[in-house]
């Protein structure tokens, strides 16, 4: 237990030299750098803890907490906003370690039975995802509405491989399927690509194929459009790409430029992939931080130039707040466009954050930038 607080204490150490008491500034900054601390002590164990172990974690949080409210709430005397803050940190520290634990259990239990392996499913979903061509027919990623094979469970989002030329599927269509399912498995040599993280990363606890089967079990089709927010985005994209891919097909480098608007890195050539490996800049094709970040740029410079020009604007509000709101519009706008991936999500609630201090003019300081 001492391990979990020490990262919380350390972190309040560090950024409090410059307050006496803990400033609620420093005691925030030292609360989220502890509530990442107590992630990260997660993320070193070989194995998730028990659950006796989460709700023990859950309440030393509730209590460090507690005693800190407790007392923050008394007549101030010397040090006491030090233990005050070392409290919060500590309990941060602790409730990260049963968050990430927590939501870990949660994605783990969510699989196929090993008795459920190989044999014939009925499910009807919606596509959920941009659809990849195959040399044989098509990828994509399926969510579960519901199961009709009877005691059977399935997981609720599943990746799927159609194969056949009459599998002709699109974004946010639901149809009626007859599967063949396996839990995930893939094999990591050092360095390379990991696949269950991957497919942990995308909440995709089971992979399979679809069966063609008899007339009676044939895939069926319920609705070409689904009027979800998710699908419906996708269905998006892959009217986007389809347009590009005919615009762009004798391009020299138009999968990578289909890779940079949408995020779909699939069109790029094995030797593209190879000259970029070796020269060291195959980063710059996958859509992260640095692509967003120069998209709400170039957006905030262009509304907050433009606002400048215009008096009645101005007598409704201040350019830099009118920039930092078309910042955050581009960016959530090409996030989603490139698929809102794991990097383009924690890109877009960074810049909101500061862009909701600069809205609101709250200052952020060094401590607290940092511990975002």
């Amino acid at each position: 237990m001492r391990g979990v607080a020490a990262p919380g204490a350390l972190a309040f150490r560090i950024v409090g030299r410059h307050t006496r008491r803990g400033s609620p500034l420093t005691v925030r900054a030292a609360a989220l750098t502890a509530f990442v601390a107590g992630v990260f002590l997660l993320q070193q164990r070989a194995e998730l803890p028990t659950a006796l172990a989460v709700s023990i974690a859950a309440a030393a949080a509730a209590g460090a907490w507690s005693g800190a409210l407790v007392l923050a709430s008394r007549t101030p005397i010397a040090h006491r906003g030090r233990i005050v803050a070392i409290l919060v940190a500590a309990g941060a520290a602790f409730a990260g370690f049963a968050y990430a634990a927590a939501m870990a259990h949660l994605r783990m239990a969510d699989e196929l039975a090993f008795a459920d392996e190989g044999r014939d499913i009925r499910v009807t979903g919606v596509i959920a995802s941009l659809p990849a061509q195959l040399e044989r027919g098509t990828r994509f990623e399926f969510h579960v509405e519901r199961v009709e094979t009877p005691d059977v469970r399935v997981p609720p989002r599943i990746a799927l491989a159609w194969y056949g030329a009459d599998a002709q599927v699109r974004a946010a269509q639901r149809w009626s399927l007859n599967v063949r399912l396996r839990r995930p498995h893939g094999a990591m040599n050092p360095g390379g690509f990991d696949l269950e993280a991957w497919m942990i990363e995308r909440r995709l606890r089971a992979t399979g194929y679809v069966r063609d089967g008899r007339a009676d079990d044939a895939p069926r089709r319920i609705d070409a459009m689904v009027w979800q927010p998710g699908p419906a985005i996708d269905r998006a994209r892959q009217h986007l790409r389809e347009a590009m891919q005919r615009r762009l097909a004798n391009e020299r480098y138009g999968g990578v430029l289909i890779a940079l608007v949408l995020g779909d890195q699939r069109a790029i050539a094995e030797s593209d992939w190879s000259l970029f490996n070796r020269t060291g800049i195959s980063h710059l094709v996958s859509i992260s931080g640095l692509h967003i970040t120069m998209i709400a740029g170039l957006a905030a410079l262009a509304i907050g130039a433009l606002w400048r020009r215009s008096r009645r604007l101005l007598a409704r509000g201040s350019a830099q707040a009118a920039a930092a709101v078309a910042a955050v519009a581009a960016a959530l706008a090409y996030c989603l466009l490139a698929g809102w991936g794991v990097p383009a999500q924690r890109t877009f609630f960074m810049l909101s954050t500061v862009a909701a201090a600069l809205v609101l003019r709250r200052g952020l300081g060094p401590a607290t930038t940092l511990a975002l």
